[in-house]
């Protein structure tokens, strides 16, 4: 990108065509900047794209697709600048993205926004604007008629309530959200949801249904090679497995494989435990005594 960004001026664009391009340029170099770690610095190039696509809001040729990428940039700014912790900034970000999709009646663009206002606005603990915010997408999302970000937003809504708490409320949400995730395809949706049906379970004592959860999640996770669902789900296993210690409810296959998969997570994490499992063969896990970590090992 740096490579293109160098070279496009020579090029003998119109000043309208090379604006275009290195504002392009430079949103896709902020995206890779963030996704690597960077996040500071993915906001110089950020900025720079808000300002190019801001002022080719004037442009005969550009007006319209200028328009359409500075609510994009703005989304992305704002995301950066919740990773930093800059939640006003944020918010404020996101909220001149949603004003622009209300302006060219997108309403699907315009759900994705205040689900995202909604997010930022949970993470600043405000969490009866953020209740509000959130209908306020969801009614949005069912007049787009998105299935899948009509199942996210029902999702958020869910995480909301369990983080107050409420884990009956969530499940309600969580299982609303499972049921547009299967019906549009959309698998990812499907396995997050999946997967926080059995954290709010297990927060409920309902462990066997805690279980049945989490192994779908494994199992969807599998399907998609994502291995962060993984491990997470690998450790959420393991900590139920402990907690069911004694009166098991499944088999014992089942558990030996969950604790296999979450000492593999904890060798590859590194730390205090996975220190003891190697210099001694095997770990002390409640409810469990020693467990030999033999085919545990990387």
């Amino acid at each position: 990108i740096e490579r293109l960004k160098a070279r496009t001026p020579g090029t003998g664009l119109e000043e309208d065509d090379l604006r275009i391009q290195l504002a392009l340029c430079n949103r896709s170099l902020g995206l890779i900047l963030n996704h690597s770690g960077r996040s500071e610095a993915a906001l110089v190039p950020l900025n720079q794209a808000e300002a190019d696509f801001t002022t080719l809001q004037n442009s005969p040729v550009y007006a319209g697709s200028a328009l359409i990428n500075l609510s994009a940039v703005l989304g992305d700014q704002a995301n950066v600048l919740r990773q930093l912790g800059r939640h006003s900034e944020a918010l404020a970000a996101a909220e001149r993205g949603m004003e622009i999709d209300r302006q060219l009646r997108d309403a699907q663009a315009e759900a994705g926004g205040l689900l995202q206002t909604a997010d930022i606005l949970v993470e600043q603990q405000r969490f009866a604007e953020a209740g509000d915010r959130y209908q306020r997408a969801l009614d949005t999302a069912r007049a787009a008629n998105d299935r899948s970000l009509q199942g996210s937003i029902l999702e958020a809504q869910g995480n909301l309530e369990a983080n107050q708490g409420h884990f009956d409320e969530a499940i309600t949400l969580y299982q609303q959200a499972l049921s547009l995730f299967q019906a549009a395809g959309d698998a990812k949706g499907e396995m997050d949801t999946t997967n926080n049906l059995g954290i709010a379970e297990s927060n409920r004592g309902q462990l066997a249904a805690a279980a049945a959860w989490y192994l779908r999640a494994r199992e969807l996770a599998g399907q998609l090679g994502n291995r962060y669902m993984l491990g997470g789900v690998a450790q959420n296993l393991g900590i139920l497995y402990q907690q069911q210690a004694g009166q098991p409810d499944l088999p014992e296959a089942e558990r030996y494989a969950a604790l296999r998969e979450l000492m593999i997570r904890i060798l590859r994490v590194g730390g205090a435990i996975a220190d003891a499992i190697r210099n001694n063969g095997s770990v002390a896990l409640p409810g469990f005594g020693h467990v030999m970590d033999a085919e545990a090992t990387p």
